[in-house]
């Protein structure tokens, strides 16, 4: 809305399954816009990143807060809850102006996969009249070791490759 008030909105959702309707349900929100003088806080995350299984991963989420607010820092995501050697990112961070916390992940072959894993990082602000947010996500991207002493030997008309047994076997 480009004015100040109350509003309100439907939105129905409809469920398929093979092409067939098997149910719907509606939900209702309320909207209020007013004004605020208040600025959101703002993440500092870094970008997509792709770290190979066995490496740690570890870098430095922070929120700064223009208005002087008190920021809270959290984070969700799939490294956290993996349940072999989950990720560790201590929160909620909390501080008056500016909040930050460490993300660190020692990831080991269980974590490889063709997706990538996702994080989402929230900070939040104790202004008034309403409390505001900045959202950002990343993907973490966990590979294979590359394969460890290769060697190339010519046999005839071909090459024979040979290297060290993989790390991650599965």
């Amino acid at each position: 809305p480009m004015m100040q008030g109350e509003f309100n909105m439907a939105i129905r959702i409809t469920e398929y399954r093979n092409g067939i309707k098997v149910g719907s349900i509606i939900r209702d929100m309320q909207i209020n816009v007013v004004t605020c003088n208040n600025a959101p806080p703002v993440l500092s995350v870094p970008g997509d990143t792709c770290v190979e299984a066995g490496s740690n991963l570890t870098f430095t989420v922070s929120a700064s807060d223009a208005n002087g607010n008190l920021v809270t820092l959290t984070a969700t995501g799939g490294p956290l809850i993996v349940p072999s050697s989950p990720a560790v990112f201590p929160q909620p961070a909390v501080g008056l102006s500016f909040a930050s916390s460490v993300f660190s992940w020692q990831t080991n072959c269980s974590h490889v996969r063709k997706s990538p894993y996702q994080m989402v990082f929230k900070a939040t602000d104790n202004g008034q009249p309403v409390n505001l947010a900045d959202l950002q996500s990343m993907n973490i991207t966990v590979v294979a070791p590359a394969p460890k002493n290769l060697t190339a030997s010519p046999l005839g008309n071909r090459i024979e490759l040979t290297w060290d047994k993989e790390v991650c076997t599965n």
